[in-house]
C-alpha cells in the first residue's frame, strides 16, 4: 500500500484549511476559485460527459496569471495530491449513491444569509466553469429544452439562477434564493442521471476513459501544470 491508495479519501477539516489558504494567497494570483467554487467546479467535472485532465483543469481554476510560485517541490505535491483527493472524493461519493449529493455550502455553518448565499452563488459559478471547459460536449442538455423547456429548467435553472446566468436572476427574492438552494442537490442528481442514460442512447457510446465518475490516479513525478509548464 503506497501513501497515494487513499486518493479518493474525501479532505479533513485540516487539509480544507490548508488548500484553502493556499487558494487564497498572493502565490495563487489572487485570482483562483474559493473553495465554494471549487466544490461546484469539480462536481461539474466529475458528472460531466467527459473526462477533464489535471494538466488542463489546475491552470484553469488557479487563474490565468499563476506560474507555480510554490515554496518548494513537496508544497506543489502536497496541493496537487489536496486537489486530487478532493475531485475523487466527489467521484466516490457519487460512485457509491448518486442520489446522496449535497454540495459544500449546504455542509457549512454561516455567520449571515449574506455569507451563505455569495457561497451558494460561488458554487454556481464555478459549476458553470466546469461545463465551459467543454461547452461543446454540455450541449446535449441545453438541447432539451427543445423538446421538453420543463425537464430543462428542472435540470438547469437552480444552477443558473443562482449563479446570475439566467434572464430572471436579477429578480430573485431571499426566498426565492432559499428555495433554489435547496434544489441545487436534486438539480445535479439529474444532470448526473442525464448524462448516464444519454451514454447509454447514443449511437457510438462514449469511449472507457470518458465514461463517469471517474477516479484520478495520483502521479508524484508529473508537473502540477501540465507537460509545457516550466
Amino acid at each position: 500500500m503506497t501513501e497515494f491508495d487513499g486518493l479518493n479519501e474525501p479532505l479533513g477539516v485540516e487539509e480544507m484549511l490548508v488548500l484553502e489558504a493556499f487558494l487564497t494567497s498572493e502565490r495563487s494570483s489572487g485570482n483562483a476559485m474559493s473553495i465554494d467554487a471549487l466544490d461546484g467546479f469539480f462536481t461539474a467535472l466529475v458528472i460531466g460527459p467527459v473526462m477533464v485532465l489535471p494538466s488542463e483543469w489546475i491552470p484553469f481554476f488557479l487563474g490565468a496569471e499563476m506560474d507555480g510560485e510554490f515554496l518548494s517541490i513537496e508544497e506543489a505535491q502536497n496541493i496537487m495530491q489536496l486537489l486530487l483527493r478532493y475531485m475523487n472524493s466527489i467521484a466516490a461519493a457519487f460512485q457509491e449513491d448518486a442520489d446522496e449529493f449535497v454540495p459544500i455550502f449546504e455542509c457549512c455553518e454561516f455567520e449571515t444569509m449574506a455569507d451563505e448565499n455569495s457561497a451558494a452563488t460561488s458554487w454556481a459559478l464555478g459549476f458553470i466553469m466546469g461545463m465551459e471547459l467543454r461547452f461543446d460536449e454540455w450541449k446535449p442538455i441545453f438541447d432539451v429544452g427543445e423538446e421538453d423547456s420543463e425537464d430543462e429548467d428542472l435540470i438547469l435553472a437552480p444552477i443558473l439562477l443562482l449563479a446570475g446566468q439566467d434572464h430572471e436572476a436579477h429578480e430573485l427574492t431571499d426566498k426565492d434564493r432559499e428555495i433554489l438552494k435547496e434544489l441545487v442537490g436534486e438539480s445535479v442528481m439529474n444532470i448526473f442521471w442525464f448524462w448516464q442514460a444519454y451514454s447509454e442512447q447514443v449511437e457510438q457510446p462514449l469511449q472507457s476513459n470518458q465514461k463517469k465518475p471517474r477516479i484520478i490516479p495520483f502521479d508524484e513525478n508529473a508537473s502540477l501544470f501540465g507537460p509545457d509548464s516550466q
